[in-house]
């Protein structure tokens, strides 16, 4: 019986050392926008973004959604405007040591932000943007975040 107890403690230990070793691998992946484009559907502005998840370590990753709020930064972080959210549920498989792209789509509606957000990504008196995405990615089954920021010009 104490064998048994024995055994099954160092399966419990192994399965908790494995759990941690995926989180710390997963922890390593890099997130970056190779490119975004603005479109219209109707009143609503369309932003697609291009989101590209390098995975750097000898691990497949396998993301299987991405929730993310989508906000503009204009000046300040702290003047971050939320342009609207984002959950992206396609699977996507990450190779070990490669790179894969994830295609991201935020609609906003509003016709008076939308007029602002098309001035500041075309340059309008000089004000420069980012694009700023922040949420949760599941890859393999665990929750990790994601901050990215763009700088749109």
């Amino acid at each position: 019986m104490k064998l048994l107890s024995t055994i099954g403690l160092a399966l419990a230990g192994f399965y908790l050392l494995s759990k941690l070793s995926f989180a710390g691998n997963a922890s390593r992946l890099n997130y970056t926008v190779s490119g975004m484009s603005l479109g219209m559907n109707g009143l609503n502005l369309v932003v697609s973004i291009n989101l590209v998840v390098q995975n750097p370590t000898n691990q497949i990753f396998n993301v299987a959604a991405i929730v993310a709020n989508v906000g503009l930064i204009s000046g300040t972080p702290s003047q971050e405007q939320l342009l609207g959210n984002v959950a992206g549920f396609m699977p996507v498989t990450i190779p070990a040591t490669s790179q894969a792209n994830v295609p991201l789509t935020v609609t906003i509606s509003g016709l008076s932000l939308i007029s602002d957000i098309v001035n500041i990504f075309n340059g309008s008196a000089g004000v420069t943007a980012q694009l700023h995405i922040t949420g949760t990615v599941n890859a393999n089954s665990t929750l990790l975040p994601i901050d990215v920021k763009y700088q749109a010009l």
